[in-house]
């Protein structure tokens, strides 16, 4: 009998170290990578600003490959981040801008489509800890660095490796999927709510928000959290200010990785002085593929 007690108290303990830690219907979310996964992830970020009643519209699409190489015993893990696609859309009041898609032939005499191009293939190693605050990052500045040098020097090209090397950024890439509070430090379940804070860049814009996070479904597939929060400007200038994001993210219960994730920005900006106001819209996607 004591054996039989000893085997049950030891597979016990291995399947807490394993997976979540179930109590009733409440679980511990936390991420729990190994050595050997592989993601695939369709990314998108849509941003439409209106000023004036002239509308920008940008479409970033980015189709991506994350495989794990390491974990140490703190559980921080060692990935590599790979971009397999790349669309990219602008719009303004004249008409389109730029339409770029990595799965369309080549325009070769069009320079931004040539710069574009040769950005599928580029890869980078992260270091990140189970929070998801990214360690240590190499290969994405060598890689654009590279690509600066080999390829011709056209009008476009400073401006759209700057903008992509930042939207390839791991925490921008990823964004609230690897929020450091998007997981709580406490198990949950259904109708429990936590607090949180992260950041977004957005247009050339740095916004804080005050997150609010709630559990709205669990079982031992998934577990389904909503978010609300408050967005305002890192620097406010001469502006009122009001925004919000709302969405939901699914993660895999069992690793406390991201199943697929939409969230919807909307924020306006007022002039004090003449009553102008500029709105911005976003909309951010991920899913597997």
């Amino acid at each position: 009998m004591r054996v039989l007690k000893m085997a049950w108290v030891a597979a016990l303990l291995l399947g807490m170290l394993a997976g979540p830690v179930w109590g009733m219907d409440r679980a511990e979310l936390a991420r729990r990578l190994q050595p050997g996964m592989n993601y695939h992830y369709r990314i998108g970020a849509e941003y439409r600003l209106t000023d004036s009643g002239n509308e920008l519209s940008v479409r970033f699409g980015f189709g991506i490959g994350m495989e794990v190489l390491e974990v140490d015993g703190a559980g921080n893990a060692l990935a590599r981040i790979g971009l397999h696609s790349l669309t990219v859309r602008m719009a303004g009041p004249a008409g389109p801008m730029l339409d770029f898609d990595s799965a369309q032939p080549l325009q070769p005499a069009n320079p931004a489509h040539r710069i574009l191009a040769a950005l599928p293939g580029l890869s980078y190693t992260v270091r990140f800890a189970p929070s998801g605050q990214v360690l240590e990052v190499k290969g994405l500045d060598e890689s654009i660095r590279q690509l600066n040098q080999k390829l011709p020097n056209l009008p476009e090209k400073k401006m759209l490796l700057q903008n992509i090397q930042a939207r390839l950024a791991f925490t921008t890439l990823l964004g609230m999927a690897v929020n450091p509070d998007l997981l709580p430090a406490e198990p949950v379940g259904v109708g429990d709510s936590w607090q949180g804070s992260s950041v977004l860049e957005y247009l050339g814009m740095t916004l804080t928000a005050d997150d609010r996070f709630q559990l709205a479904e669990l079982n031992e597939a998934n577990a389904l959290i909503r978010v609300d929060s408050t967005l305002r400007p890192v620097q406010a200038g001469g502006e009122q200010f009001t925004g919000r994001q709302q969405g939901e993210i699914r993660i895999d219960t069992a690793t406390g990785w991201p199943v697929s994730l939409r969230l919807e920005q909307e924020f306006a900006a007022t002039a004090t002085q003449d009553g102008k106001q500029v709105v911005m819209k976003g909309l951010t996607t991920l899913e597997p593929f």
